[in-house]
């Protein structure tokens, strides 16, 4: 889809200022409001754009990051990812491929879900597979779910960020029917307090104010989102990777000086991390590989070469993109109505 440089400055705004007001935006990117509206609108209503609530992990006590990834069987695949879709977030699948990513309580919840996954339905093929396990508590989030940088680069267009929100710290203590409201709430980012209520069955002042609650507690963050098969970027890109401890802080430095624009997602710890980056074609996409490839070194950082995985976004399925209502009912162990 094609979009008008207006359209494009928009967009690059509620990537940046998610949770800014059109008034505020406008003033923000220096244009008229209206301009903004119309502009919101036709992203909304095309699908390019959308909004997503991201829990805090921590916070909701989630102790596991995790990623798995490999060659797959297509009969009977479909069902066998209803076994475990409540603890992913986000999930692609080409033809024979693909890889999730989710999170889980603790190991025994990940594990049970993880063997029962395979066993029962034994769609894992052996020649190609791996996974990868986070500790929430080490984890370094380097990107989660930001398509600024990657249309920035793109567009050539820069934007200010306004900055707000709080960062807290610490597992929150969810109250009696609490659980319920938030995941609701992240399930339905787009459904108004009235349209919430009416869903739960309860009162809309409680909505209202467990959702300024779950804000100012630092539960969740509103994101943009952007549909990349909607804009036009054909080659999605898995990797995951394994790093030497006492380098972690080498391997910090060089991701804080080659940033790579087309990473929408990274995760690491000392020990191992994973990441999706997205380009518009193939030959995009050799410029980081090689970049990865020159970091690997047995002694110094990296033990192994990076497992790399090329999905064709067009013929790809998304059965999640960031959508974290399932596995945070997973999580507070509530069940959606």
């Amino acid at each position: 889809m094609n979009l008008t440089n207006m359209e494009k400055k928009v967009l690059l705004g509620y990537l940046r200022n998610p949770s800014a007001e059109a008034r505020e935006l406008a003033n923000i990117l220096d244009i008229n409001f209206w301009s903004v509206m119309k502009a919101r609108k036709r992203l909304l209503d095309s699908g390019i754009l959308r909004f997503v609530l991201i829990p805090n992990l921590e916070r909701i006590g989630a102790e596991i990051l995790f990623s798995g990834f490999g060659s797959v069987k297509n009969s009977g695949l479909n069902k066998a990812t209803e076994i475990m879709n409540d603890s992913f977030f986000f999930m692609a699948r080409e033809d024979g491929k693909g890889f999730a990513m989710g999170m889980s309580k603790n190991y025994t919840d990940f594990y049970e879900n993880l063997l029962d996954f395979a066993e029962r339905y034994r769609y894992i093929r052996p020649d190609y597979f791996g996974i990868r396990v986070l500790p929430v508590k080490f984890t370094t989030f380097w990107r989660f779910g930001d398509f600024y940088e990657l249309l920035s680069h793109s567009y050539g267009i820069g934007v200010e960020e306004v900055k707000n929100g709080v960062e807290i710290s610490g597992e929150y203590s969810f109250r009696k029917g609490e659980p319920e409201v938030y995941a609701a709430l992240l399930e339905h980012p787009d459904w108004s307090g009235e349209k919430i209520a009416r869903y739960l069955g309860t009162s809309r002042q409680r909505i209202l104010r467990l959702r300024e609650k779950f804000v100012s507690e630092g539960l969740y963050r509103k994101k943009g989102i952007v549909e990349v098969k909607r804009m036009g970027y054909e080659v999605l890109l898995f990797v995951s990777w394994k790093t030497r401890p006492h380098t972690y802080g080498e391997m910090i430095e060089k991701m804080k000086a080659h940033p790579m624009p087309p990473v929408v997602f990274a995760a690491s710890t000392p020990a191992e991390g994973f990441a999706i980056a997205v380009f518009k074609n193939f030959r995009e996409s050799r410029d980081i590989t090689a970049k990865l490839s020159g970091w690997v070194n047995p002694e110094k950082n990296m033990p192994e070469e990076p497992e790399l995985m090329f999905i064709s976004i067009q013929d790809t399925r998304f059965p999640r993109y960031f959508d974290f209502g399932g596995s945070v009912r997973n999580i507070l162990n509530c069940y959606s109505k």
